[in-house]
């Protein structure tokens, strides 16, 4: 059987140094069958101004910060060092940052559920501590190498959007309590969800899949010059919105953003199809086709949202519209993104900890039999459903409807993560 061992493995990566990458999978984990738990239990979330409460606002930051970010931080961790092929500066950092990291998170969900100020600056100190210790853990790592390439060059851009997303929150927390600039409280929340949706997840995803797309698709040969720009047309579109937060300069400032954040996303998705073109697989995996076609859908929704905006621009302040638009974002493409690259990375990484070191000495499984790609398509398709009618109800402000996609999509999301978490049983 061959299997691409070198392609998501690190340098002299022992079973011990899994265990990090594993630590901050099984607690993301934990936290998306917690979500959803909430989306199905939790009451109406994101009808009218449910996504400003305690509940709303503790759900969200539960998936951002328990699922997508320890996700994102585990993935870190593993494909930093198998990018530049050494070894991660400190494990033991990296310990430490996961244990802050975690307890930071906790205590801000405790705070938003309890709306306790006093609780969410302490848990904003612990979290902007760990990511600290993180940034510090991978660029000691990135420093060991003298190549520089794309995904490094996205890799580091996520980290300066992480750290202000942060520093961020920290500040709100410390406002909430102390009103020291109560006049650009709504600026500094603006920035703070920007940075993290966009500047964080956004490169940390187009870089990473700069590397695994074509590991996916068996890609050899497809040009690369187009990256370095897809990542500085994204860099341009997030200054120039964010800088509008502050300066108020113009609305017209914030469509060219927008259009600009168009442009990235166009690059992109053609630089998937230069990958695409250069393929030797046919199939990367359904999980994988159903990224992309997320891809496809988002630029969609980002078209038709502008033209929305440049016929009324009264919807920038549209709390439904911008509810609307940032479920799609987050759930309907980053988080159907990650569960995507989740059903080729986990039996991968399983496999080659559970059986890599017994191949050629006894029988072990395929990674074709440790997971069924079309309950993977279909699955990730009912998610994807859900998303969408979530998506309308909230636009309509139909509650009834907005309810039941809410429910189904924690329904589906258990649904889809039961066959994930099968590969597992493998032993």
């Amino acid at each position: 059987m061959n299997i691409p061992t070198g392609s998501l493995i690190a340098k002299d990566q022992t079973r011990a140094s899994f265990y990090l990458p594993f630590s901050f999978m099984i607690t993301a984990f934990l936290s998306l069958f917690i979500f959803s738990i909430v989306l199905i239990v939790g009451g109406s979330l994101f009808s009218g101004v449910n996504i400003r409460t305690t509940l709303g606002i503790g759900a969200m930051h539960l998936f951002i910060l328990g699922f997508t970010t320890m996700l994102a931080m585990g993935a870190v961790y593993q494909l930093v060092p198998v990018v530049i092929n050494e070894k991660l500066y400190s494990i033991r950092l990296g310990i430490i940052h996961y244990f802050l990291f975690t307890t930071g998170s906790i205590g801000l969900l405790i705070g938003f559920f309890q709306y306790n100020k006093s609780v969410l600056i302490g848990s904003s100190l612990i979290t902007v501590t760990g990511v600290i210790i993180f940034i510090v853990n991978i660029f000691m790592t990135i420093s060991k190498t003298k190549a520089f390439n794309s995904i490094l060059f996205a890799t580091v851009s996520s980290f300066v959007y992480l750290l202000l997303t942060v520093i961020s929150g920290l500040l709100m927390a410390i406002n909430f309590s102390f009103q020291i600039i109560p006049s650009l409280h709504s600026a500094i929340l603006a920035a703070h969800i920007w940075f993290g949706f966009v500047g964080w997840f956004l490169f940390l995803i187009v870089g990473y899949s700069f590397k695994m797309l074509p590991m996916f698709y068996l890609a050899h040969g497809q040009p690369i010059n187009l990256q370095k720009w897809i990542l500085i047309t994204f860099h341009l579109s997030l200054i120039l919105i964010s800088m509008n937060f502050f300066l108020q300069l113009s609305f017209f400032v914030t469509i060219v953003g927008l259009l600009i954040f168009l442009l990235g996303l166009g690059l992109y998705r053609y630089h998937i199809y230069q990958i695409q073109q250069k393929k030797f697989k046919r199939n990367p995996g359904k999980g994988i086709t159903v990224t992309v076609y997320a891809v496809d859908g988002f630029i969609v929704v980002v078209i038709l949202s502008i033209i929305a905006l440049v016929l009324d621009p009264k919807l920038f302040q549209s709390l439904h519209f911008l509810t609307a638009v940032s479920v799609v974002y987050l759930f309907g493409w980053i988080g159907v993104t990650i569960l995507g690259y989740l059903s080729k990375i986990v039996p991968f990484l399983w496999w080659t900890f559970c059986f890599g070191d017994r191949v050629g000495k006894e029988e072990v499984p395929s990674l074709h039999n440790m997971i069924d790609e079309n309950k993977v398509f279909y699955r990730l398709l009912f998610v994807c459903l859900a998303i969408v009618v979530l998506g309308i109800g909230i636009v309509l402000q139909f509650a009834l409807l907005t309810l039941v996609a809410q429910i189904s999509l924690g329904i589906f999301i258990v649904y889809y993560f039961i066959h994930i978490l099968a590969v597992f049983t493998f032993s």
